[in-house]
């Protein structure tokens, strides 16, 4: 939707660019030409995908599953442009509304508000923790993190879910996390 302009574009109708990947902003004729949007979806799904996004471990521009910022999220090392995640979310935004609002206020959503932050699996701190959101440069005056689904409240704690998990997979990114520690942003 964002990098191809709705499908339009010069550059996806000629070279079969749906997804504004290879393309620079110095001209057209620079990156890989594809002969049909097909083939340039299985390339997009083989090498891409995979290797660059959702590979947590090696992926080179995997900061997070949201749009994000350029503290974190996919933003981070993948798009040039620092208004790049606003434009995308928006466009996500305006598809959700068009589909009739299912995912508008679905969730009560947060963000980290301090570095480190770690995540429990009950709602009481121990010195035994599943994880924590690592990235400790949260931004201009300490205003992004990293983005969580609240979906409980107990004892001070939020329970929550995030892309992040424990490293046995046991708990799937869902844990406890001091309530003070994440602002509600819906």
């Amino acid at each position: 939707m964002h990098d191809g302009q709705y499908g339009m574009s010069v550059i996806t109708n000629e070279q079969n660019k749906h997804f504004g990947i290879e393309d620079y902003e110095n001209g057209m004729k620079d990156g890989k030409v594809y002969n049909t949007p097909e083939e340039r979806i299985e390339d997009f799904a083989k090498y891409r995908m995979d290797s660059d996004y959702v590979d947590t471990l090696h992926g080179g521009y995997y900061n997070g599953a949201a749009p994000g910022n350029k503290t974190t999220g996919i933003t981070v090392s993948y798009a040039s442009d620092p208004a790049w995640g606003s434009k995308v979310a928006g466009h996500m935004y305006r598809a959700d509304k068009a589909l009739g609002k299912k995912d508008l206020n679905k969730y009560q959503l947060g963000i980290t508000n301090t570095p480190r932050v770690k995540v429990y699996p009950t709602p009481a701190a121990s010195i035994s923790y599943l994880y924590h959101f690592s990235r400790t440069n949260l931004g201009v005056n300490d205003a992004f993190g990293y983005p969580v689904i609240i979906t409980d409240s107990k004892a001070g704690y939020y329970q929550i879910i995030s892309e992040l998990k424990a490293e046995d997979d046991k708990y799937n990114g869902i844990g406890w996390i001091l309530e003070e520690n994440v602002t509600k942003i819906n």
